[in-house]
Order: C-alpha cells, then sequence, then structure tokens
C-alpha cells in the first residue's frame, strides 16, 4: 500500500466514503468512427468499434470490466454490436460534445439510465434533457429499453443542450445528472436515487451564452468542488476561448458561477475556440485546451494551478503551455492519465495522452500520439470527443486505519496510474 499523511479534513472526506470499491465500469470506450479502446489489462488496447459518432459517446461495462451497451446519442448498442432491443431513435444527436450519459440506477442490479441531449445547432423542438430506462434482463441478458421508458423530456432542463456530466453525491449513494441551459442561462441538477429521478431540478443560474456556438467539454474536479465548462463565445461580447469556472456542491447540487477565462487571439490574429477540459486525478491542475482557426490548426493545451482558483487574475497567470498538439477533447481515463482527441474538428488516427497529468509543467509528460486506432486499417479514428463517464466510474482508494496525527495508509485502484500520492498534515494541498 501507498504510506501517506492526510490531513482530518481530507481524512473526513475518505471516512464520509468509506463505502466505495473498485469498478470497472469505465474500462471499455467507443467512439468516434468505428473506433475502441479496453483498460481492463491497466493499459490501454485498440479494439474494434461499435458505432459511427464525430462526438456524442458513452458506453457501460459491469463492474468486472465485461462490456454491457453504448450509445452514440441516436441509438442503443448491445454487447453483440446490434442496436439494443427497442434502442433505436434517441433524442440525442451524434455531434454534442456531451450529449449521452449512462449511469446504473442506485440500489438496481439490472436498471440503466441513459441521459442524452441535442446538439446546439438542431431544431428548438429537439432541445431538453431526455432519458430512457434500460433493463438488462431483457432480451435474453442482451438489455432492452423499457416499453413507454424512452425519450422523456426532463421539463425543468426543456432548453438544455451539448452538454451532460454525472458525480455521486456526497452520501456515496445517489448521483447528480447536470445539464446546462441556454435559455434560462444556468444549470440543472436532477438527484437519482433508488427511487428514481427526481425530477425538480436544483436550478443555479449563470452567464448567458449564446447557441450554437457553445461546443466544449464540461467537467467536475475529482474532489468535486469545481466545474469548469467550455465555450465557443461568450453573449454580447463576441468572446471566442470562454470557460466558464464555478464552484460545485455535491451535497447540495448547486453550482456557483464564480468567472470567465477567456484566451484572446492568436498568432496572426486568428481566432481561438475553447475545446477540452480535464481536472487532474488529485484535483490540484486544469488542463485545458484552445483550437486556433487557420493554416495550422494549432491545438495548445494549458495547464493551471487550482491552488490560485478562487482569484481569476492568479489562476489565469498560473497558465503553462505544456504542448501544442492534438487535444481539442481530453478524458481522465481508470488508469489515472488524461487522453486527448483530434487537431481539429475532424477525426484522427491516434489517441495522445498527458501520462502524468498529477505533475506540474513538462513533467506531466504530453506525448503526442501515442496510441494509434486503426489497427486494422479499417480506418478506425477519433472524433471530437471521447466518451462521457460518470465521475465516480474512474477511480476508487482503498484505505485502512484512523488517524490524528500517525501515518495513514490508502492504495489508489488507478490501473498502472498514479504511483505515489504524498499528504502531509500541514498542507493538505502538497500531494505530489
Amino acid at each position: 500500500m501507498i504510506r501517506n499523511y492526510l490531513s482530518v479534513g481530507f481524512l473526513i472526506i475518505l471516512l464520509f466514503n468509506s463505502n466505495l470499491h473498485a469498478q470497472k465500469e469505465a474500462n471499455i470506450w467507443y467512439f468516434g468512427n468505428f473506433a475502441g479502446v479496453d483498460f481492463n489489462s491497466g493499459q490501454p488496447s485498440v479494439i474494434a468499434g461499435l458505432f459511427h459518432s464525430s462526438a456524442t459517446s458513452s458506453c457501460m461495462s459491469d463492474s468486472s470490466g465485461v462490456f454491457l451497451f453504448a450509445t452514440n446519442g441516436e441509438n442503443i448498442y448491445n454487447s453483440q454490436f446490434q442496436i439494443m432491443q427497442n434502442g433505436a431513435d434517441l433524442n440525442g444527436s451524434l455531434a454534442a460534445s456531451q450529449g449521452a450519459l449512462i449511469i446504473k440506477k442506485p440500489g438496481s442490479d439490472h436498471l440503466y439510465y441513459v441521459f442524452t441531449v441535442s446538439d446546439g445547432t438542431s431544431p428548438a423542438a429537439a432541445y431538453g434533457l431526455f432519458y430512457s430506462v434500460v433493463d438488462m434482463n431483457l432480451d435474453g441478458g442482451l438489455g432492452g429499453v423499457v416499453p413507454g421508458q424512452k425519450n422523456i423530456l426532463l421539463t425543468d432542463a426543456w432548453d438544455a443542450v451539448d452538454k451532460i456530466i454525472g458525480v455521486k453525491h456526497a452520501n456515496g449513494n445517489d448521483i447528480w445528472v447536470i445539464t446546462r441551459k441556454f435559455t434560462e442561462d444556468g444549470f440543472a441538477a436532477f438527484l437519482i436515487t433508488s427511487d428514481g429521478i427526481n425530477t425538480s431540478a436544483v436550478i443555479s443560474p449563470s452567464i448567458d451564452i449564446p447557441l450554437p456556438n457553445i461546443d466544449g467539454n464540461i467537467k467536475i474536479s475529482q474532489d468535486k468542488k469545481k466545474l469548469v465548462a467550455a465555450y465557443f463565445e461568450e453573449a454580447n461580447t463576441g468572446d471566442r476561448s470562454v470557460f466558464e469556472i464555478c464552484n460545485f456542491n455535491d451535497t447540495t447540487g448547486k453550482i456557483e458561477f464564480l468567472y470567465t477565462l477567456k484566451f484572446y487571439s492568436g498568432s496572426n490574429g486568428l481566432p481561438q475556440e475553447s475545446w477540452g477540459v480535464e481536472f487532474s486525478p488529485d484535483s490540484k491542475l486544469l488542463y485545458l485546451s484552445i483550437f486556433t482557426e487557420g493554416d495550422n490548426n494549432d491545438v495548445e493545451i494549458y495547464q493551471l494551478n487550482m491552488e490560485y482558483f478562487e482569484d481569476s487574475a492568479q489562476f489565469f497567470d498560473t497558465k503553462v503551455e505544456i504542448a501544442k498538439g492534438p487535444g481539442i477533447g481530453m478524458q481522465l481515463a481508470t488508469d489515472g492519465k488524461i487522453y486527448t482527441t483530434s487537431d481539429s474538428y475532424d477525426f484522427y488516427n491516434y489517441l495522445s495522452v498527458i501520462n502524468k497529468p498529477w505533475e506540474k509543467g513538462a513533467a506531466c509528460d504530453y506525448q503526442q500520439d501515442a496510441v494509434s486506432l486503426d489497427f486494422d486499417n479499417q480506418g478506425r479514428q477519433v472524433g471530437r470527443f471521447l466518451p462521457n463517464i460518470l465521475l465516480d466510474y474512474l477511480f476508487r482508494f482503498e484505505w485502512q486505519g484512523l488517524c490524528s496525527a500517525e501515518p495513514f495508509y490508502f492504495q489508489s485502484n488507478f490501473q498502472g496510474g498514479i504511483d505515489t500520492i504524498r499528504w502531509n498534515f500541514d498542507d493538505p494541498l502538497s500531494g505530489s
């Protein structure tokens, strides 16, 4: 086990979540143009993909890492690579940044929710957060969408498009599903419990973001305290490269808007666009990717120090460009690494990777074109984004013992990712 020194505050967090165990629900990814990756060995192994999608994807395996089903926002596919029973024609889109999310119903061993939203260019009639219920006991264990439980609109999110994210409640059992509203600008957070979906959302107002320029990742930090979303453009100013910076409360579901970060024109005055967002697995560093339109189609990946998150000027001043390369979208995996996608709007043949995202500056070790996807020459490629994953499916910590001023032991369940995290009582943010 790994030896660590924890602050009392951090210890309380671990104790409160002591019922959590290692899981492998996020070990198999399908995305892009019939591409896939399997993390069950602890390292990414490329596999044949399941569907075509320019952006939207969400996948579900069981706790042992056996693939169950996935969606590209328009259809749900079972483990036989067929459209699931009653799984066609979802109210979603292939092009939404994080347009689908699959979660398991709390307390159930066979029921799942598939949430979908369209992209910002769809007709207004297609807007809204919808859900469908999958019962894995149907169709001989291949699963099916329950009749009458497909494409149900959650009316408190009638104006939602492009973005869904999920995270467990502070109690470790219930789940928050959060989406972005673009007419009544703000966030809608829905609590899912063993009783089902609470259709009365927790509404958190935020800034005006105009349609349709809304593409980009939305992520919550692994300590569940911060939320950052990327958008093409902010209303009224016409500024590109806008990141929405917020606090998040995993007990109440409330989101507090703090400020926006803006990266202005790139070289030669070319417009820049916000795309990728991801946090390091210890929540100490934030990664943002900026796409510069033009002949070179550059993607710049920046790292920022979360210690200064509350102060916009100080936080922005911590930015360090760690790479210029493929990185339109970014996604943490169960091996503790952050994988990145294309170098433009188009499909791309490789995944790039930030190998040590908890390390500052160049030590984070960005590796371009690390995983070749087209292993069988079938044109397998990644699109703009990787699968959307419930945050809590990505990692767990197993621990033992109590402490007040004594060494404390816990073990990371990242698969081959973080080797050592050290904490001390004087500075709980000093892990490395």
